[in-house]
């Protein structure tokens, strides 16, 4: 039964596509220098060779960041000479489970590694001695590694169609004839070898479609018929391939579901894309439209449309109560003009206009075509505190529009006298403190309303 599993491990190794392996071997080249080939797949194992670039290595398969590969010319292996007779080159195995140990010019008295082991009768090809060991060729199926890091492999090519890295080869005839050849026979063990070809034949003929055309079902059928003897090779053979199959069949059930997450995700980037189109179109289509309205609250500037000639000064309308902006305001069409707006500013005002919705800035613009006083809606001015200098009247609401008329451009505004108790000590009213109305220039205070700014750009 040894030598059935380490012949089968080979077939394995090479004919099919175990997890984590590579179906067939691939030739790789060594990209660095005194790369070490090793005994096992870690650097706790002992090194047996060295390999710098070009030298190629036919690469099995991968175990984490390590390739197995082909035992390279140059490494050797080492078996007791207590079970071998010698024979000039050729040595024959004497004993039953021989074990054939890796070796190492590197680290000459390391000798943990056994590699594998062979039967009385089997052959060796001497090629050397080491003291108590014969130096052999390494035997069939002996596996090295080597650190991925270093070897270059050519890369699979992936297509709708199956490529031949990703198809297993058939298990040959003569390989289930050797390894059944010793094993007790069945009445029925040809008929069962050749339902074992046959299923061999159809996987070879399925893997070269396409992955969505393979019957995969149809096979394992195929193979699950085989009822193989318990605890045989062939039965060995069948539940690899079954086990092989299961793994292919989960592969295809996870590409169906990729396919299905990307085919969904499509349709919704599609979906989206279209609902996109309708709301631009609609706000195109709304930024057209000219609704009349009117509203009702304070009247403020805003700190987002200054005017500064790429738009035009604008001015919002409050909420007397919440201090929610209601509008954005601007007076271009010539019903109302700027400066009315403007001497407006902190009254509370019944306005009409035209609202217009604009695409660019995401908001409705009104243009005003009406703007109304309302009785008591003078502005509200905080009280200044702390201010030693500051004039009387400041903090009081100011005269209402129209309340002050400009005298004749003939008579010049005389220059009013103020009460002393409004100077400082030892000043006299100048022409600087003094606006063209002969009034006296009040320093402007804000109403009191919530932050212009950071509401605007909420």
């Amino acid at each position: 039964m040894r030598r059935i599993t380490f012949v089968l491990l080979g077939v394995l190794l090479i004919g099919g596509v175990a997890a984590g392996q590579i179906g067939q071997a691939v030739e790789g080249q060594v990209t660095g220098k005194d790369v070490y080939v090793r005994s096992g797949p870690s650097q706790n194992w002992y090194p047996m060779l060295k390999l710098s670039y070009p030298a190629r290595v036919q690469v099995l398969g991968r175990e984490g960041d390590w390739l197995t590969i082909a035992s390279p010319p140059g490494t050797y292996s080492l078996i007791s000479k207590r079970y071998v007779t010698a024979d000039g080159s050729t040595g024959t195995v004497t004993g039953n489970a021989v074990q054939v140990r890796a070796g190492s010019d590197l680290y000459p008295n390391e000798l943990s590694k056994v590699q594998t082991s062979l039967d009385s009768g089997e052959k060796v090809t001497i090629t050397g001695e080491a003291g108590d060991y014969y130096r052999i060729v390494p035997p069939a199926g002996v596996l090295a590694y080597i650190s991925a890091k270093y070897v270059q492999t050519a890369p699979k090519v992936r297509s709708g169609a199956a490529t031949q890295a990703d198809s297993p080869e058939a298990i040959s005839p003569e390989v289930v004839s050797r390894l059944t050849a010793q094993e007790p026979t069945a009445a029925n063990t040809t008929e069962l070898i050749k339902a074992f070809q046959a299923a061999e034949t159809a996987l070879v003929a399925e893997y070269k479609k396409p992955l969505e055309q393979r019957d995969l079902v149809k096979l394992m059928e195929m193979y699950e018929a085989i009822a193989a003897p318990a605890g045989g090779s062939l039965a060995t053979l069948v539940d690899y391939r079954i086990g092989y199959l299961n793994k292919a069949m989960q592969t295809v059930v996870d590409v169906a579901e990729v396919n299905e997450m990307a085919r969904r995700l499509r349709q919704t980037q599609q979906e989206l894309a279209a609902e996109r189109a309708q709301i631009h179109l609609a706000a195109s289509r709304q930024s057209q439209l000219l609704t009349e309205m009117t509203l009702t609250g304070r009247l403020g500037p805003s700190m987002l449309f200054p005017g500064n000639g790429v738009s035009p000064k604008r001015w919002v309308i409050r909420d007397e109560a919440t201090g929610d902006i209601l509008g954005f305001l601007q007076a271009t069409g010539g019903t109302v003009q700027p400066q009315e707006l403007y001497d407006l500013r902190g009254w509370k005002v019944s306005l009409s206009g035209t609202s217009r919705y604009d695409w660019a800035l995401r908001m409705n613009i009104i243009e005003v075509t009406r703007i109304e006083m309302l009785p008591g809606g003078e502005p509200i001015k905080p009280a200044v505190k702390g201010k030693k200098d500051a004039l009387k009247g400041e903090g009081e609401p100011r005269a209402k529009p129209g309340d002050i008329k400009p005298e004749a451009e003939s008579r010049p505004a005389p220059t009013p006298k103020l009460p002393a108790s409004t100077l400082p000590a030892g000043e006299s009213p100048s022409e600087s403190s003094l606006g063209v109305s002969g009034l006296p220039v009040v320093e402007a205070t804000a109403p009191a309303e919530l932050p212009i700014d950071a509401d605007e750009y909420k």
